[in-house]
């Protein structure tokens, strides 16, 4: 039975490429910072589209990636955007409905190293 839950080494491992490739905080909108951490997990470790969206969401999960809309006080949150969570439902079944297009920055990392 395979593994689906990418380990803790795994994790550090993808977060460090990000940050190498996006810097601690890449400014723009929600769903172009996830199409630019496929591409970069893609084209670094090999991922493929969907092991690099469960790095991702477990990246989220651990509080190590945020996204902070714009016009946010990061401690507002406590990180995280609400638009992350739930969005199955959203927009009604469109692709990419519901996720930010301008505006924001992803958090890659914690935010006060």
């Amino acid at each position: 039975m395979a593994h689906t839950e990418p380990h803790a080494e795994s994790l550090e491992s993808a977060l460090q490429v990000l940050r190498d490739r996006m810097g601690s905080r890449w400014v723009g909108g929600e769903g172009a910072g996830r199409a630019e951490m496929l591409r970069i997990l893609h084209e670094a470790l090999g991922y493929d589209k969907h092991r690099a969206n469960t790095v991702i969401a477990s990246l989220i999960h651990i509080d190590r990636l945020h996204y902070h809309p714009a016009g946010e006080e990061p401690s507002a949150t406590g990180g995280r955007s609400p638009a992350l969570y739930g969005l199955a439902g959203v927009g009604g079944g469109v692709p990419g409905a519901g996720l930010a297009v301008s505006g924001g920055y992803w958090q890659v990392g914690p935010e006060y190293e």
